[in-house]
């Protein structure tokens, strides 16, 4: 596997598939063996304000 370039920029509004969630891009993690991952913003299922590195694979645009 080689580099893969981020699909989401910086504040990009995303959709995490598993629970529908919106969220903001506050961060893009790139690694030369994986996929690109995300630190996102968004309000988790309890109400509380949430931050969190998803896959991009686990993430679509919003």
């Amino acid at each position: 596997m080689s580099h893969q370039r981020a699909k989401f920029g910086m504040l990009s509004n995303v959709v995490i598939d598993l629970t529908n969630t919106e969220a903001k891009v506050i961060a893009i993690y790139e690694y030369y063996n994986s996929e690109p991952a995300y630190r996102l913003r968004y309000i988790g299922a309890d109400g509380n304000a949430t931050e969190r590195a998803w896959a991009e694979s686990a993430l679509r645009e919003a």
